[in-house]
């Protein structure tokens, strides 16, 4: 929760901002020392008629040894959206969010795990990647997943086997989702499997429980990797109420809800440590 609130206090973290730069800043800084490798792969886009510079921040913890594994992405957004089209009052839809949810939450897990990597030797590479300019969908004629896009084109250091992603996984009472892309390609169809029985297996709630339309088509970073046939999968929960409104605020996230997402991508990736029996 800490590193939810540091975030949301650098303000909205839009691409274009004064927040966004600063933010890709100190970001850079808290992740560089921790890792073996990091990269910053930047790209630009237009939006509102100019060039916006954006950067995909990408983590690697190198394999012990020699791996028979392609690497395995854990990736997230940290960007947050510049207007909140989910709003009812027509004076707030022009204002930007600050997205502790919806930018903050699969970032703050991201970073709490990489102390944890750093005490662990592992069978494959891992690359823990934050990906920008994620909520630019359907802006200036844009998609979502921009960054994921750019990444999954110029693959640094190299094209991974697996994605994960995490997005809005800090809601209160979050359900997730399934993306029923992953039916489309038997490598997400077994990863997701793998990846909800944890979560089942531990009786945790967002995995076990149901909702109406809980199969959906999703468009997010783990998208661009899926559609060229790289095994891919999203932990989600789309029908987060505060989904692209002013009140995605802190006080809207769930600490429960972080703790089981981080404790399920933490038991999957135990299978890939030196020392697992």
């Amino acid at each position: 929760m800490q590193l939810v609130k540091w975030q949301v206090s650098f303000g909205a973290r839009y691409p274009g901002s004064t927040c966004h730069r600063n933010f890709i800043l100190e970001l850079a800084k808290y992740i560089e020392y921790k890792t073996d490798e990091f990269y910053k792969q930047n790209f630009e886009i237009t939006l509102k008629g100019k060039r916006v510079l954006c950067t995909n921040l990408i983590s690697v913890k190198k394999a012990h040894t020699n791996s028979l594994y392609k690497p395995l992405l854990l990736g997230t957004h940290f960007d947050t959206r510049m207007i909140a089209d989910n709003e009812k009052n027509p004076e707030l839809i022009n204002k930007p969010i600050l997205g502790a949810n919806d930018g903050a939450s699969g970032t703050a897990i991201l970073l709490h795990l990489l102390d944890y990597l750093k005490e662990k030797q592992y069978k494959r590479d891992i690359y823990l990647v934050l990906f920008d300019a994620e909520d630019v969908g359907n802006i200036d004629g844009y998609d979502f997943a921009e960054g994921a896009r750019f990444l999954a084109d110029h693959p640094v250091p190299e094209i991974p086997g697996q994605v994960l992603i995490l997005d809005m996984v800090g809601g209160k009472n979050m359900i997730l989702d399934i993306d029923n892309h992953i039916f489309e390609n038997q490598g997400s169809l077994k990863l997701a499997n793998q990846i909800l029985t944890i979560g089942i297996n531990k009786g945790f709630a967002p995995f076990i429980q149901n909702k109406p339309h809980k199969y959906k088509y999703l468009i997010c970073d783990h998208y661009p990797f899926l559609k060229k046939g790289i095994p891919a999968f999203v932990l989600m929960d789309i029908d987060y109420p505060q989904w692209h409104t002013q009140r995605d605020l802190p006080d809207a996230i769930q600490p429960e809800s972080l703790a089981m997402i981080e404790e399920v991508v933490w038991e999957y990736l135990c299978q890939f440590e030196i020392d697992a029996v």
